[in-house]
C-alpha cells in the first residue's frame, strides 16, 4: 500500500483506493450516501465493484465538513448494463483499521 502525503494525484489515488478495496477494510456509508443509494437503486455490490476496478480522474479535494481530502472514483458496473457509477470517498490508510467512507454516489449515465 502506498503511503504518501495528501492530496494524492489521480494515479496514486486510484492505486491506493483500489488496493484498499481489494484488501480487508471497513466500508462506511454516510447517511447521505445511504439515502442516495436508496433513491438511485445503487447496492453495496455496485460500490464494491467500482472501488476495486474504477479510476480516479483528478487529485483530491478538501471537502467540508470533513476537512480532509476526498476523491471521486468512477467505473462501469457490468451487472447494470455497463452503467457508470461515480463515488465520492474518503479513504483512510493511516490507522490500524483501514476504511473507505462513502460520502455520496450517483449514476453518471442517468440524470
Amino acid at each position: 500500500m502506498i503511503h504518501k502525503p495528501e492530496p494524492w494525484s489521480a494515479t496514486d489515488a486510484t492505486k491506493i483506493i483500489t488496493g484498499l478495496a481489494r484488501d480487508v477494510f471497513d466500508l462506511q456509508l454516510t447517511q447521505h450516501a445511504r439515502e442516495r443509494m436508496s433513491e438511485r437503486d445503487i447496492v453495496t455490490a455496485d460500490l464494491l465493484h467500482v472501488l476495486k476496478t474504477g479510476s480516479v480522474h483528478k487529485s483530491g479535494e478538501l471537502r467540508e465538513p470533513y476537512s480532509t481530502h476526498c476523491y471521486t472514483i468512477e467505473g462501469a458496473v457490468p451487472t447494470r448494463g455497463s452503467l457508470r457509477l461515480r463515488i465520492v470517498v474518503r479513504p483512510n490508510v493511516n490507522v490500524e483499521r483501514k476504511f473507505i467512507k462513502v460520502i455520496t454516489t450517483m449514476w453518471v449515465d442517468r440524470s
